[in-house]
């Protein structure tokens, strides 16, 4: 019994962090079925403010229903910050309300749970701890595990925001293609959402939840003004400002959009040419840290030996 006691303490730890893993993963990244359920609301022709909408995912409902205690009890209670905090989730692609009671029930959770895991799996390999050290791995775990959530919005957002700049002057040409064939902006967005999904995901999500709002009532340059509110990213204001100002002064709105694609394009090529210049200087440090040792040292293995073998022999 004593001998398998490790044993079960390691096997609960390692189901402890599948599980913990597991739902993070399902929380931060599952949002691929968003454009499916889209596409499956405009094909079945449900109103977007029906079930099918992005306000109505049951996944982050159940997981709200076990974490939504926790943040009542230690959530911050201030509106600014949980205000602030559903901007960033909005930018990250968690347009449901829940996303908020979720995101800093989680910050708890982690903060509370990693800690923990970290002295066990400690403890098991090395069971002789000072208290210096228990004391270093509760910081770092209870800092680390707050922070994670943060860092992972963080770079879904990122992720999201490169994958618009990259996708947008292709959405902008179908998008000129559909007025120029005599389809209103509405349509237009529609239609791009559809027709890029596969192509753009992220740029198609946010032309059909344009399309969405124009559908509901929402005025156009509401609309617009939201579309840049969820994206946060200078070329996505100036494409609105541009799209507001043409709307309110009255001058071509096809002319001016095939304007600001070419100069979209034109700024995704120089971005290229910029990653592409800056490749050199990122490989340098892993060329010296790894392949040029292990170059020189194939180079100068035999060598080695025949020097060892001309001194054994003297």
């Amino acid at each position: 019994m004593n001998a398998s006691l490790p044993v079960w303490i390691a096997l609960s730890v390692f189901v402890t962090i599948a599980l913990l893993v597991f739902a993070i993963a399902a929380i931060f990244f599952g949002q691929d079925a968003t454009a499916r359920r889209m596409k499956e609301a405009q094909k079945k022709g449900l109103d977007p403010r029906g079930q099918t909408s992005l306000s109505q995912d049951n996944r982050l409902a159940s997981w709200s229903k076990l974490l939504s205690p926790i943040d009542r009890r230690v959530g911050p209670k201030d509106k600014e910050v949980r205000s602030t905090a559903r901007k960033q989730l909005i930018k990250a692609g968690f347009y449901n309300p829940s996303a908020v009671e979720i995101y800093f029930a989680l910050r708890v959770l982690l903060a509370l749970l990693l800690p923990f895991l970290g002295l066990v799996l400690v403890k098991i390999a090395a069971p002789s701890l000072t208290a210096n050290v228990v004391l270093l791995i509760v910081i770092g775990g209870t800092v680390f595990g707050y922070f994670l959530p943060f860092l992972l919005v963080h770079n879904q957002i990122e992720n999201r925001q490169q994958a618009v700049r990259d996708g947008l002057p292709d959405a902008l040409d179908l998008l000129l293609i559909c007025i120029d064939a005599g389809s209103s902006l509405a349509s237009g967005f529609k239609r791009v959402g559809e027709e890029m999904e596969s192509v753009h995901s992220v740029v198609a999500e946010q032309m059909t939840l344009i399309s969405f709002e124009l559908q509901a009532g929402v005025g156009r340059s509401e609309a617009l003004r939201n579309f840049a509110e969820r994206v946060d990213i200078d070329e996505v204001h100036s494409l609105t400002t541009l799209l507001i100002q043409s709307e309110q002064l009255g001058t071509s709105l096809a002319r001016a959009m095939r304007v600001y694609a070419a100069e979209m394009r034109s700024n995704r090529m120089l971005d290229a040419e910029e990653r592409g210049n800056k490749l050199p200087v990122k490989l340098a440090l892993p060329l010296v840290l790894f392949i040029l040792p292990s170059l020189m040292l194939t180079i100068m293995t035999p060598l080695i030996i025949r020097i060892f073998r001309v001194l054994l022999q003297t």
